[in-house]
């Protein structure tokens, strides 16, 4: 399973290629718009959470769920963020950006696993 979550994550870096090298020449906001759909796309098809972007569910998965995959993965996520955009700290900002969309998506599932909710 974690070798399915990492590829997915390496398929998604290379399809992002395309759209920050035409963001830099075009249209910088439709690029980035571009990647947060493509990015929430695969928080779709990876995790089955939709309008919530990967890097939010890797801080998650790192710091609720304790999950070492996910902090090999978070931490080359903020990598790059900060290469490309001198962001520190890119997922645990996409987190509390996202908290209320994503306490709905918690909430949902650990309904159906008869968990608490937040």
């Amino acid at each position: 399973m974690r070798v399915i979550y990492i590829v997915s994550i390496l398929l998604l870096i290379i399809l992002a290629i395309p759209f920050v090298v035409i963001g830099g020449l075009l249209d910088k906001d439709k690029a980035f718009k571009s990647l947060i759909a493509l990015d929430q796309l695969f928080a779709v098809i990876i995790f089955g959470a939709e309008d919530i972007t990967i890097s939010s569910l890797l801080y998650y998965y790192t710091i609720i769920k304790e999950k070492k995959w996910a902090r090999y993965a978070m931490r080359f996520v903020d990598f790059l963020a900060f290469i490309i955009a001198r962001q520190k700290k890119h997922c645990e900002k996409s987190f509390y950006n996202e908290q209320r969309e994503f306490a709905s998506y918690i909430n949902k599932y650990n309904t159906k696993k008869g968990g608490k909710t937040l």
